[in-house]
């Protein structure tokens, strides 16, 4: 289904162009297409790789509710204390990491889930020439939850640091294009300036709603 949604909105945001092709195919485009207007992008994020960020982070919210946490709530699933371990989410307490021993099969999906978008991320060998994104990623599956960044909802906070770091590589590779020798003259490539130039006022149709005042042409 996530895949299915993620060919109907690339064929939707191709209309513009379908005179040349039906499909937008380059695959720098495709993956700026997706990133959020913030990152300069469009915003119709790649359900496919959503799909695991935000089960992951359900599935966290909901188990830190499970248990009884030792200091304000009751869980609601306290039948489950031994699968998490009691205590796993007092305050320092071990979270996740009874979870992960267990053999039950919603722990192996939340640990691919978890580590392959760490994976993907590459948070065991990042490039020290650039920043790692912070983020709750950057903590591993046993952990996961502790901290969440600005008090954004889990699940945000995961986008946001996926995002980040998708967004810093695009930027690495239109910037590496070649130039182009066009009619006896070299210019950047055009997917490269377009990205560069770029900002807050080129990037606004991406997020701003029509209005009323704006009328189309019949």
């Amino acid at each position: 289904m996530a895949a299915q949604i993620d060919a109907a909105l690339l064929r939707a945001v191709s209309i513009p162009q379908c005179e040349i092709s039906p499909l937008i195919t380059d695959h720098l485009v495709r993956r700026r297409i997706c990133l959020p207007a913030r990152h300069k992008g469009l915003g119709p994020r790649n359900r496919t790789e959503l799909a695991p960020r935000a089960w992951s982070a359900s599935f966290i919210k909901a188990a830190e509710l499970f248990v009884h946490d030792g200091a304000v709530k009751y869980g609601f699933f306290v039948g489950l204390t031994d699968l998490f371990g009691d205590g796993a989410f007092v305050k320092d307490g071990h979270s996740f990491a009874t979870f992960l021993q267990s053999a039950v099969p919603y722990a192996r999906a939340l640990e691919r889930a978890w580590d392959g978008e760490r994976s993907r991320l590459g948070l065991n060998t990042w490039d020290l020439a650039m920043p790692l994104p912070k983020g709750p990623l950057s903590i591993p599956m046993d952990r996961a939850g502790d901290r969440e960044e600005g008090g954004q909802s889990l699940q945000h906070a995961i986008c946001e640091q996926a995002e980040t770091y998708d967004a810093k590589h695009l930027d690495l590779e239109l910037k590496a294009l070649p130039r182009l020798r066009i009619r006896g003259k070299t210019m950047p490539d055009p997917r490269t300036t377009s990205w560069t130039e770029a900002d807050k006022v080129s990037r606004g149709f991406a997020y701003d709603y029509p209005l009323p005042a704006w009328p189309l042409p019949a």
